[in-house]
């Protein structure tokens, strides 16, 4: 199915409700530290796109999938946090690595980003997270009944308005594929000031189970 890409652009960074400068946030990400196809991948776009104004290029640091939130750390008693990690990973080691394909990316009304292939290997991925934190919290799930869309973003919007200059720059970019395998969940403790994502581990989770 051929990519649709958004025509207009609007500002990534305004403030989610509950967030502010000063709160930090669990949430389970995928990280891709040592993922060099992807790097690469990640970095031939960034260059194609590096005059192209009003958008923030993630650091290769920092490129992330965002898989289920948990809570604010003011809000989720550090006990809570690493019961919901060990039940995670307990359920999660029962689960083989999952292979990943990166190729085009989509633009997106506030991001620019690559779909995984195929995301189903993500859902049941996330969806095993959650039992983690079921197994703690009860039904008391958060994020219950929002759509997960599985997105490795590359780049954040941070001014309204059209997107024909990143079409355009993306257009001239001729790549293959980045493989990936994920063979780990993390815990993390989020902070998203200075236009990026940053975060410190608070548990890592890995996915070894028999193919």
């Amino acid at each position: 199915m051929p990519l649709t890409h958004a025509t207009q652009l609007r500002n990534h960074w305004w403030w989610r409700p509950g967030w502010n400068a000063n709160r930090q946030f669990y949430t389970w990400h995928l990280t891709f530290n040592g993922q060099h196809q992807l790097h690469q991948l990640v970095s031939t776009y960034q260059d194609a796109l590096s005059d192209v104004p009003g958008l923030d290029l993630i650091p290769i640091p920092w490129l992330h999938l965002t898989m289920q939130g948990v809570g604010f750390t003011d809000e989720v008693h550090p006990d809570q946090a690493r019961a919901i990690a060990d039940a995670a990973t307990q359920r999660l080691a029962e689960l083989p690595p999952a292979e990943l394909t990166f190729h085009e990316p989509v633009i997106r009304p506030e991001a620019l980003a690559f779909p995984p292939a195929p995301a189903q290997a993500l859902r049941v991925i996330r969806e095993t997270i959650r039992e983690g934190i079921a197994a703690v919290w009860g039904n008391d799930l958060p994020e219950t009944g929002n759509r997960f869309d599985p997105h490795l973003s590359f780049a954040y919007v941070n001014t309204d308005g059209p997107s024909d200059a990143a079409l355009r720059a993306l257009a001239r970019v001729n790549v293959k594929p980045a493989r990936v395998i994920v063979n780990e969940a993390s815990l993390i403790v989020l902070r998203r000031n200075e236009h990026v994502y940053q975060w410190e581990m608070f548990a890592n989770a890995t996915l070894d189970g028999d193919v």
